[in-house]
């Protein structure tokens, strides 16, 4: 029987042998200590400054910076930014049947923000119908998560709790 421990809200199941960085499986439903995994390609660099804004926002609000990826891990919650066009991730989910087909409107401002629930980890996807409707959808995560607002003469970014990512199913 492995060993079990629990921490941060998760319970953590041990493999024997194994080094304590590599647990054999987790179960729960609590966020990640480190906060979300962040999925891009690198080499798309609005997508990379719509995950940096993402990343600075999460950082602001928990105080703690998730790291980021080109694809998305088996573990743990991710968000996932770009459409089909950019991101893998997104084209996969798209022809699996579970993000349902792209409605956003080609050159709108129109985004999606849409939770997938798998294996006990949410992913966050962050469709844009262009670059620029990436960050408006990324402000309206933290506006409606985070109860973040956005003013000409300074922005409220309230300190708290990690936003959670389950149960968005946005398209605007």
């Amino acid at each position: 029987m492995p060993p079990v421990a629990v921490g941060e809200g998760r319970l953590k199941v041990k493999a024997e042998g194994l080094p304590d960085a590599s647990c054999g499986f987790v179960v729960g439903d609590a966020p990640r200590p480190d906060g979300p995994v962040l999925v891009f390609p690198h080499e798309d660099d609005s997508l990379r400054r719509a995950a940096q804004t993402f990343a600075d926002l999460w950082q602001e609000v928990t105080g703690v910076r998730p790291r980021d990826a080109e694809t998305r891990p088996e573990t743990g919650d991710a968000v996932v930014f770009g459409s089909e066009c950019v991101n893998r991730e997104t084209l996969r989910r798209r022809l699996d049947g579970t993000l349902g087909p792209n409605r956003l409107k080609e050159g709108s401002d129109g985004y999606q923000l849409r939770s997938v629930e798998a294996k006990g980890w949410t992913t966050l996807f962050v469709i844009g119908a262009r670059p620029r409707a990436v960050f408006y959808a990324v402000y309206r995560f933290f506006e409606l998560q985070a109860d973040c607002a956005y003013f000409w003469d300074g922005d409220r970014i309230p300190k708290g709790s990690a936003p959670d990512l389950r149960g968005l199913d946005l398209t605007e």
